[in-house]
């Protein structure tokens, strides 16, 4: 349990935590904090702080409420909630947040640094605001569908000119130069079907000369090729995994979308196995699950373009 001060030369105060459980809207000294990471002054008087919670709000008359829920987490280990992975353009109550590091209040916006994980790392600084009046673009998760059937959606803030691309690895196998309303513009973009991973990216620039670009990982066909697997196995296979221990995945086609697979998990001088199922979701997600040694482990992924453990 944490609780936020406020110091000044008259004493200190307990703004928000030290309190039981958590009900949105209560006065924020009756609820429990956990793991706070940052804090920031609105200029209304408000505070925003990041916690184990989510982004939280503290309103000027001292009551808390949740701006953006984390992503949640299962007994063991959760990868890629789906409102996490593709929280562009969604809204607040709607989205979820991984791994917040920070939190700044803006005069009409929020700005939450997250961290970023897979082949780089890195962070990512995500905009919450109701006017937005930056250019923004995304490409929503409706993409790793439409695909399929030589369309795609794109959501921008403006009006804008955009280049959009289909890359596998380096080569480019589509693109497209289209106009951009301000909301939600459906374009016809024929990629040839296909199980490997593809990168879809569109670069945007209005009149004025302001730039924003987005991308996102997908798979243009309803097969799961053999080489995103073993990606996805080397990934799971380095989960938990210490100087004293190692892991090994073995993954059998069963149909087109999914896979059965075996674990052999080493540690302390002993081997134990377990079964796992892989499968491509019909909303292109892959989802992993495990039950055995390690627990209940289920992960919930974008399509890898990138192998976690080359070679």
């Amino acid at each position: 349990m944490e609780r936020l001060p406020s110091r000044s030369r008259g004493g200190s105060w307990t703004l928000a935590g030290g309190g039981r459980g958590f009900r949105e809207g209560v006065v924020s000294t009756d609820a429990a904090l956990s793991e706070v990471s940052s804090v920031s002054a609105a200029v209304d008087g408000s505070l925003l702080l990041s916690a184990r919670r989510g982004v939280l709000r503290v309103d000027p008359a001292g009551r808390i409420t949740t701006v953006v829920r984390a992503a949640t987490t299962s007994k063991y280990i959760e990868l890629g909630d789906p409102r996490a992975a593709d929280a562009d353009r969604l809204r607040s109550d709607a989205a979820r947040l991984s791994d917040v590091a920070a939190v700044q209040a803006g005069d009409d916006h929020t700005l939450v640094l997250t961290v970023v994980g897979g082949e780089s790392g890195g962070y990512r600084v995500a905009m919450i605001t109701a006017r937005p009046d930056r250019l923004a673009v995304a490409v929503p998760p409706s993409a790793r569908t439409l695909i399929r059937d030589g369309r795609i959606e794109l959501v921008s803030t403006r009006r804008a000119k955009a280049l959009v691309e289909v890359r596998r690895g380096r080569r480019v196998v589509a693109s497209r130069r289209v106009s951009l309303r301000r909301g939600t513009t459906r374009v016809r973009l024929a990629v040839p079907h296909d199980g490997e991973s593809h990168v879809v990216r569109v670069i945007t620039r209005t009149r004025d000369g302001a730039v924003a670009s987005h991308q996102m990982s997908l798979i243009p066909g309803r097969t799961l090729s053999d080489v995103v697997v073993r990606r996805i196995e080397n990934l799971v296979s380095l989960l938990g995994v210490d100087a004293e221990s190692e892991a090994w995945i073995t993954c059998s086609r069963q149909t087109a979308v999914r896979f059965e697979c075996d674990n052999d998990w080493y540690s302390g001088g002993e081997t134990t196995k377990s079964r796992a199922t892989l499968r491509l979701r019909p909303d292109g997600l892959i989802r992993f699950r495990e039950r055995g040694s390690r627990g209940d482990l289920r992960l919930l992924l974008e399509p890898l373009t990138y192998d976690p453990r080359p070679g």
